[in-house]
């Protein structure tokens, strides 16, 4: 925020909640005054609050869970408002982030485009020079350097159609984004990346490591070391199974020493289970 002296009105003003800015300060005192009182509005921690735990824990938290928070943000206990340390780590200590609810339906976020690729990648070892990161976030409803609103990508306030239940990122999901998630999982994964573009300079392409997995013991052994490096080892047993017999299925009869680890790594990526973050 600039302040441009010539058009500053230096009589009193009427901020939030009947505070009055003395008349002849500073434009810099005046400012200070208005960010002060908006700092200290009593919505301010339960909206800073709510926004955080969206982002790091649930798209859906309670109202209980939202006001835990925002007294963390009120007082950290030493009687500091606005300590964001403290708040961030009410939100990830809160029972609603440590207790059972993480296993629920109704809980957990879908990974927002930027950070499903980026995810994707850190966990396999990948590398990239950028080129498919961001066609591929445009193609999943988030181009990175080109938010429609100020308010970013999608709405804070979305619920699911028919339901009372938040979930913001599912406001970019349809049809044509959910298969561009899957596009680029296939992309990375069964076509082994995406070769340098020749239009940009030192382009480098984008590839993932899956050599590493290649040395499980057997399928299950493959499929157990995915759980725990993409889902923190809790992928339910069905749907481990799932991903089993498909890697048997890939592996039998084939050439390919990566084909079981294609398959399963392609099939963890694109579950459900995994693009809704618990």
């Amino acid at each position: 925020m600039v302040v441009f002296p010539e058009h500053h009105q230096s009589g009193t003003k009427a901020l939030l909640n009947g505070y009055t800015v003395a008349a002849g300060q500073t434009p810099a005192e005046d400012l200070a005054n208005a960010l002060d009182n908006i700092f200290n509005h009593p919505n301010v921690g339960p909206f800073i609050g709510r926004r955080l735990i969206q982002h790091l824990v649930t798209s859906n938290p309670s109202p209980a869970y939202v006001a835990r928070v925002a007294a963390s943000f009120a007082n950290n206990g030493r009687g500091v408002r606005g300590d964001l340390g403290a708040v961030v780590r009410a939100i990830l200590t809160d029972s609603e982030a440590r207790g059972a609810l993480p296993a629920t339906n109704l809980f957990g976020h879908l990974r927002e485009p930027a950070l499903f690729i980026t995810s994707a990648l850190r966990s396999l070892g990948g590398q990239s020079d950028g080129v498919l990161l961001r066609s591929a976030s445009s193609s999943m409803g988030e181009p990175v350097f080109s938010p429609e609103t100020v308010f970013s990508f999608y709405p804070p306030s979305y619920r699911i159609p028919g339901t009372q239940t938040f979930a913001p990122e599912f406001g970019i999901d349809n049809a044509a984004t959910a298969l561009a998630r899957a596009n680029f999982i296939n992309t990375l994964i069964m076509q082994g990346g995406a070769r340098p573009d020749t239009t940009v300079a030192g382009s480098t392409g984008t590839t993932a490591d899956l050599m590493p997995l290649a040395s499980a013991a057997d399928n299950a052994a493959l499929v157990a070391q995915l759980n725990q490096m993409l889902m923190h080892g809790s992928l339910p047993a069905d749907a481990s199974n799932i991903i089993l017999a498909a890697a048997n299925s890939a592996a039998a009869g084939s050439t390919d020493p990566l084909a079981a680890v294609r398959a399963a790594t392609y099939l963890f990526l694109t579950s459900p289970q995994y693009q809704v973050e618990r």
